[in-house]
C-alpha cells in the first residue's frame, strides 16, 4: 500500500516533467550586451525616460548598468572623445578664413557664400 495518494504521485510525475523542461529552457539561454540611448528635452524629461527604460528592462528580468553622459549647449568643434573607459573634452575652432575651410567645410550656406564672393 502505498502512503502518496495517486493523484499526487501524478502531480509529481508532471512536477518534475515541468522542472526538467524549466532546466533545459534555462541552457537556452544567452547575453547579449546593447547600448541604449535615452534623451529628453529636460533633466526631468530624460530621469522620466530612464526609469521607464530601467523597469521595462527589470520586467523582462534584464540589467541595466547607467552611463551619464552629458553634453549641453556645446557650440562647433566642442564636445566629447570617447577611447574605451576614457572621456576627454575637447574644443577644435578651426578658422574660417583659411582656403582649408573653404575646401573642407560641408555647410552649404557657407559654400554659397563663398561662390558669390569669387
Amino acid at each position: 500500500m502505498d502512503i502518496i495518494p495517486s493523484d499526487l504521485a501524478t502531480y509529481g510525475k508532471d512536477a518534475k516533467s515541468l522542472l526538467k523542461e524549466l532546466q533545459s529552457q534555462n541552457e537556452r539561454m544567452f547575453m547579449v550586451t546593447f547600448l541604449v540611448l535615452n534623451t529628453g528635452r529636460t533633466e526631468q524629461e530624460l530621469e522620466n525616460n530612464v526609469f521607464q527604460a530601467q523597469s521595462i528592462a527589470q520586467k523582462h528580468n534584464c540589467n541595466l548598468r547607467r552611463l551619464d553622459f552629458h553634453v549641453t549647449h556645446s557650440g562647433e568643434g566642442e564636445g566629447l572623445l570617447f577611447f574605451g573607459n576614457v572621456i576627454l573634452p575637447f574644443v577644435d575652432h578651426f578658422p574660417k578664413d583659411l582656403e582649408l575651410y573653404r575646401i573642407l567645410t560641408t555647410r552649404l550656406s557657407e559654400v554659397a557664400e563663398a561662390q558669390k564672393h569669387e
